[in-house]
């Protein structure tokens, strides 16, 4: 067996890679993890440096071309038809829109990209397929619930996690989001505590305890009778959105709605 790569608490098994393309992953990791870690720090010492890495970004790209990531064609990260075809979210939870069905390889592999492999891109093609799905529901919302004009709160990361992955991938859906839809974009959500990942812990219980407590509210006066869709990029049992639906329903607010990629 090989060995595995240990990077942003995330573990990479080179024997799931063909042989042939390790040095290509192995160099796409450099590239990805440099700028927020050892190229920061090494700015200074180097000041050209940044330029450099990224003529040799641009090489690797023309040796190594990106292929999406479903079909293997084409030169995009996914291509549209891939999208087109991903399958919807058969659950429901309560007062959560979720997208697609996480169940599915390739709706993992892109969530998982977007999350720890700095493809940022994907935040502007999932906001797009969110979109078109919305756009109805947000016109029976309307209607029958009286949701109207809601603005879109990206559920947080920790600060410590914040600057371990460099940006959090529900903010930057949510600024997507917010140019399709026209809606306001805010940053009402702070978490304080530093917690485990949800997905390593099963028990429903045990989540609810993790979580406990752990946003605050910011910018009350902006959410005080305002109608709020909290945006993330997974649900499972739905416990991250339903703690930040009670933060931001005891900070004032008229209604809560979860909106996920994926579930």
């Amino acid at each position: 067996t090989y060995s595995e790569l240990q990077t942003h608490r995330c573990y990479y098994k080179l024997e799931n890679i063909p042989f042939a393309e390790h040095g290509y992953f192995l160099t796409r990791k450099f590239l990805e993890l440099a700028p927020s870690r050892s190229l920061i720090s090494a700015q200074d010492m180097f000041p050209n440096l940044s330029s450099h890495m990224n003529i040799f970004k641009n090489i690797i790209n023309i040796i190594f071309p990106e292929r999406c990531l479903g079909c293997k064609r084409g030169d995009d990260l996914v291509c549209q038809s891939c999208i087109d075809n991903l399958p919807s979210s058969t659950k429901e939870l309560p007062d959560i829109i979720s997208l697609f069905d996480y169940k599915n390889e390739l709706v993992k592999k892109l969530i998982w990209h977007l999350k720890y492999r700095n493809k940022t891109s994907l935040a502007k093609i999932f906001a797009a397929a969110i979109y078109d799905r919305i756009v109805p529901e947000l016109e029976e919302l309307e209607t029958m619930n009286n949701f109207e004009n809601p603005i879109l709160v990206p559920i947080p990361l920790s600060k410590n996690r914040l600057k371990e992955r460099g940006y959090n991938q529900s903010e930057l859906l949510v600024d997507e989001l917010a140019k399709l839809t026209n809606l306001e974009a805010l940053v009402c959500l702070e978490k304080i505590k530093e917690t485990p990942t949800q997905v390593s812990i099963k028990n429903r219980e045990k989540r609810l305890a993790n979580l406990s407590s752990c946003f605050i509210p910011i910018k009350i006066e902006k959410i005080k009778d305002r109608n709020i869709f909290v945006v993330d990029d997974v649900t499972t049992t739905g416990t991250t959105i339903e703690e930040a639906r009670k933060t931001l329903l005891e900070a004032g607010a008229k209604k809560v709605l979860g909106l996920t990629i994926a579930h």
